[in-house]
């Protein structure tokens, strides 16, 4: 099974402490990476997709808010100022790479299938909402 490819969500620079460096979550073929940038330095996380226990999506009028949940009992890593489409795409690819990652990988094939399933059934259902 080939790597999905990579991907990347960014947070709006119209949202609190997004101006100068807005946050941003990274979909790797293996896991997810969390950056907040600032002045000096900053902060990174890393998170397999296995160690993923639930994803949520706070919903404002434009802008929208993810939250992620791990299987270690640690803090939930939180990406605030999405759109609110972006943050529904995030939602929906990673829940699809989370499935991927964690069920029986003996037939690789049917879990692209599935993957892309869901990924095809998120676009078009943003496509109907923005049509």
């Amino acid at each position: 099974m080939s790597d999905p490819p990579l991907r990347v969500y960014s947070s709006s620079r119209f949202t609190k402490g997004n101006f100068l460096f807005p946050d941003r979550c990274r979909l790797e073929p293996d896991r997810v990476v969390f950056e907040k940038r600032h002045l000096v330095g900053g902060e990174e996380e890393s998170i397999l997709y296995e160690q993923i226990s639930s994803v949520s999506v706070n919903s404002g009028w434009f802008f929208a808010d993810l939250l992620f949940e791990t299987t270690g009992g640690s803090q939930p890593v939180f990406l605030n100022g999405l759109w609110k489409g972006s943050a529904s795409r995030a939602k929906a690819e990673l829940m699809a790479r989370i499935r991927a990652h964690t069920s029986d990988q003996a037939d690789p094939v049917l879990a692209e299938l599935e993957q892309q399933t869901a990924l095809l059934k998120q676009i078009l259902g943003e496509l109907r909402k923005s049509g």
